[in-house]
């Protein structure tokens, strides 16, 4: 197990903290705990000035309380916990596989979930996805030791405290291992069976520390929560009727993001039917099937709500590299036959990645002399897996596979971390904008951009009309404003005032970010009616 853990910190640590922050979902976590820092507020955190209840403050507080430890809030401050969720989520996933299997099951069990590149790419987000899968493995471990142990008197307990974490950390999803259990339960010793999930400890442990953040939050504005929480944010973003294509899409995205293990699934499907007598198989089934159901009937749906599925297919990939036994078997044949396939297309998308035109292949764009090591891991994956299924090398298989996939994503994640950077400079981006403004008051026009808040160490508010962009620019003290040119300046332009300028335009994930504003030096004109010759002069 420690092996699996030393893995996935190879994996992690390298790169912790060196990208820049973009996305505006990851730029309100360290945007929400420096708002607590600077005005001691634990549960009604702001951003821009509105308070953010729609996720549980678990994740802002640890950053929060990294940041006050270190001395200051950076990148690295808002990985860290991400990071350490990641080792936890191996870790638990290695107790659950020992408990459920064997010891090497379980130590394969977190490795295959260490080199799935869905679950690397999670480990990279500055977002609380990761705690939620963390504290979910956590409980199905300790769910596992209370029903197989009864001399395991607090694992119970143990497992309503994990529960309770995992919704600290992200709200409903968390409690996905109580539905997992009690389904397993109940199909195991029928309803009766579901009594078993009782402990009166465990029980008041989930409603105290649910309670910690729930009661502040609904005694902010209990009609507030009740309508932009509870039902925008937790009922109706989650539950819906998503359409039949949209089903297939979400499906082919688990398979992609659970790569290069995909590869092997067929056979493992095979395995966990001929084996549906064993009840671990049986309870990773359920886990399998009862999350597959919440993430494909979601309303809205990010590829990140798959990572509480990747822990339980690892387990049954595991399983069945430990029970593997059918060298040159017919089915073996076919899968390493697709192995080469996927191994094929693999090579052709890292040496010509715009044959593909896909956004996540990017950043191999222009880096053909750098890719050599990303090959090399993909060419040790392929080899791994025909090898170890045509001589039943179970071992050599597993190995094989971790090995390249450490090599690859190692190689990948540095230079997608190296273009990220380039692509995405908000560091650069939010200096450019302060030497403009010179001191004075910043706006963003066109798009949220909560990176510039992070990088300006300051709140950045949004205009939303020309009416406001208008209001704002006339101000006395020149202040200046940061609109994305594709969406944000087309608006804007026509009914500016004559003095606005364009004080510099730089390009960042792919779109053209103008700093506009009146010129310090310059006097302020009435406003033009003539679009065509206010447009050609800026």
């Amino acid at each position: 197990m420690c092996l699996a853990v030393l893995v996935v910190a190879l994996l992690v640590l390298p790169t912790l903290g060196r990208r820049v922050i973009q996305a505006a979902d990851e730029a309100r976590f360290p945007l929400l705990a420096r708002d607590m820092l600077e005005r001691g507020v634990w549960f009604n955190a702001q951003v821009r000035g509105r308070v953010f209840h729609e996720k549980p403050p678990l994740y802002p507080w640890a950053i929060a309380v990294l940041a006050k430890a270190q001395g200051g809030l950076t990148e690295a401050t808002a990985q860290i916990p991400v990071a350490l969720a990641a080792v936890g989520t191996v870790w638990f996933t290695c107790l659950l596989g020992r408990q459920l299997f064997s010891a090497r099951a379980g130590l394969w069990a977190g490795l295959v979930l260490a080199t799935s590149i869905g679950f690397f790419v999670e480990t990279q987000a500055l977002l609380p996805d990761m705690l939620v899968a963390c504290f979910m493995m956590a409980a199905g471990w300790l769910f596992w030791r209370a029903a197989s142990d009864p001399s395991a008197s607090r694992a119970l307990t143990g497992f309503y405290v994990a529960l309770a974490l995992a919704v600290f950390a992200k709200g409903p999803l968390g409690v996905l291992p109580l539905l997992v259990g009690g389904t397993w339960l109940w199909s195991e010793y029928g309803p009766a069976g579901v009594r078993r999930l009782w402990d009166r400890v465990g029980v008041a442990a989930f409603v105290l520390l649910t309670l910690v953040w729930l009661v502040p939050y609904v005694g902010y504005g209990p009609s507030s929560f009740t309508q932009d929480v509870l039902w925008e944010d937790w009922l109706k973003w989650y539950v819906g009727r998503p359409e039949v294509l949209k089903l297939a899409s979400r499906v082919g995205d688990a398979a992609l993001r659970f790569l290069p293990w995909t590869i092997v699934l067929p056979l493992v499907a095979i395995r966990a039917a001929r084996e549906r007598r064993h009840p671990g198989v049986r309870f990773v089934v359920l886990w399998v099937a009862i999350a597959l159901l919440v993430v494909l009937s979601s309303n809205n749906f990010r590829t990140r709500y798959l990572l509480p599925l990747y822990p339980a297919l690892a387990l049954l990939v595991a399983y069945w590299a430990e029970t593997f036994r059918a060298p040159g078997s017919r089915s073996a044949q076919v899968v390493a036959g697709f192995a080469l396939v996927v191994g094929a297309v693999g090579l052709t998308a890292i040496l010509s990645p715009s044959t593909f035109g896909a956004e996540d292949l990017a950043f191999l764009d222009g880096a053909r002399g750098q890719v050599a090591p990303i090959a090399i891991g993909l060419l040790v994956i392929v080899a791994a897996i025909v090898w170890g299924l045509w001589a039943a090398r179970n071992g050599l298989l597993v190995w094989g596979v971790v090995a390249g996939g450490v090599i690859l994503l190692t190689s990948a994640n540095w230079l997608h971390v190296e273009w990220a950077n380039r692509d995405g400079d908000f560091r650069t981006l939010a200096s450019a904008v302060e030497r403009q403004a010179r001191g004075t008051e910043l706006r963003v026009f066109g798009g949220r951009f909560y990176a510039l808040d992070f990088y300006v160490a300051r709140p950045v508010l949004q205009l939303r009309t020309p009416e406001e962009f208008n209001d704002f620019v006339l101000e006395a003290r020149h202040p200046v404003v940061l609109i994305d040119a594709p969406r944000g300046w087309v608006f804007v332009q026509k009914t500016a005032p004559r003095a606005v300028r364009v004080l510099d335009r730089i390009r960042v994930r792919g779109r053209d970010m103008l700093i506009v504003g009146i010129p310090q030096a310059s006097t302020v004109l009435p406003r033009r009616e003539s679009r065509e010759d206010h447009t050609t002069r800026l």
